[in-house]
């Protein structure tokens, strides 16, 4: 009888270990997955406002420059991903840090990507006085744990085709994206004639 509960207890200790510690770590990852694909999707919505202001006709908005605005607005709308443990209402120094910390992420160009595109209209009226477009905002997250950041990665790097997505997961870090829309008016001239 003794016998049989000591190896009942190495058996139940070798499956935690092997199976249920595993099982346990890669569903707080997908948790907290959840959490940046929500906080992506706001920036993306964030972003879209501020191209809402730019002529997005002919030269994108890279050209014009509102890419490190774009940039600069995404790092605040992520900022609740980089305070996590960081007491926000406290010491400005500890706000500071961590806004730092997020724009430097998202300054980086291998770690946050802006895409733009136009929409194709839905009838020739709306294309005449509506022009759509589409940002897009693809994030390489961090993994944050053990077995997962490995894993995850090594197994979805033979599936990516994107050289973004490849690179986030070489890099052992997850690639999330968002969009949104940009609705602008077109100004139609309303001279006719000759």
């Amino acid at each position: 009888m003794l016998k049989t509960r000591g190896t009942s207890t190495v058996e139940f200790s070798l499956v935690a270990m092997l199976v249920l510690l595993p099982l346990l770590t890669a569903v707080l990852e997908l948790a907290q997955l959840a959490v940046a694909r929500q906080a992506l999707g706001y920036a993306a919505t964030e972003v879209s406002r501020v191209l809402e202001t730019v002529e997005l006709g002919s030269a994108s908005a890279v050209e014009q420059g509102y890419e490190l605005r774009a940039r600069r607005v995404a790092g605040i709308a992520l900022l609740p991903l980089f305070s996590q443990g960081t007491e926000l209402d406290g010491e400005s120094s500890e706000l500071a840090a961590v806004l730092t910390r997020t724009v430097a992420e998202t300054l980086r160009p291998d770690r946050l990507q802006i895409g733009l595109e136009e929409l194709p209209a839905t009838s020739p009226q709306s294309a005449r006085f509506v022009a759509v477009h589409r940002v897009t905002l693809k994030y390489c997250r961090e993994l944050y744990f053990a077995p997962i950041s490995t894993m995850l990665p090594a197994v979805l790097r033979v599936t990516a085709f994107d050289p973004f997505d490849q690179w986030c997961l070489t890099q052992s870090r997850m690639p999330i994206r968002a969009s949104a829309v940009v609705v602008q008016p077109r100004v139609v001239a309303a001279k006719q004639g000759g």
